[in-house]
C-alpha cells in the first residue's frame, strides 16, 4: 500500500476517533451532569452538533496528514478549521456586522486553536509507524 494513502486514512480515522469523542462528551456533558435544566442548544440540535463537529474534525485530521511533511498541514489544518468555524458563526450569528468584526479581531487566534490538533494528528500518526 502506497504511504501517503496509509498517511492520510490514519489522519482521517484519527480525526474522527478524536473528533466524535469530543464532540460527545462537549454536547452531552450537560444533559448528564446537570439532567433537569433545560439549556439551549442550537439549531441543528444534539445530534447534528455531534455529527458536524466530528465530520469537521475528520477533515482537519485528513487535511494535517495530507502533505509529506508535517508543519504545512499543522498550519493548513489550523487554517481551514479557523475558515470552516468562522462561515459557521455567521451562517448561525443574527447580528452580521458584530460577527464579522469579532471574527477579524479573533480569527488568527482561533487559527492557533485548531493547530495543536492537527500537530497530534501527525504526532499520532508517526507514533503508529513507528515499529515497536
Amino acid at each position: 500500500m502506497d504511504y501517503n494513502l496509509h498517511r492520510r486514512r490514519a489522519g482521517l480515522t484519527i480525526g474522527l476517533v478524536l473528533g466524535f469523542g469530543y464532540s460527545l462528551t462537549a454536547n452531552l456533558i450537560n444533559r448528564l451532569a446537570l439532567p433537569d435544566i433545560p439549556l439551549y442548544t442550537p439549531p441543528p440540535g444534539v445530534t447534528g452538533l455531534i455529527l458536524i463537529t466530528g465530520l469537521m474534525f475528520g477533515l482537519l485530521g485528513l487535511i494535517a496528514a495530507w502533505p509529506d511533511e508535517s508543519l504545512p498541514g499543522v498550519l493548513l489544518s489550523g487554517l481551514i478549521g479557523s475558515i470552516i468555524s468562522s462561515i459557521w458563526i455567521l451562517l448561525n450569528e443574527s447580528n452580521k456586522f458584530a460577527a464579522m468584526t469579532l471574527l477579524v479581531v479573533i480569527f488568527m487566534p482561533r487559527m492557533f486553536f485548531y493547530m495543536p490538533f492537527g500537530g497530534l494528528v501527525r504526532w499520532l500518526i508517526y507514533k503508529i509507524d513507528q515499529p515497536t
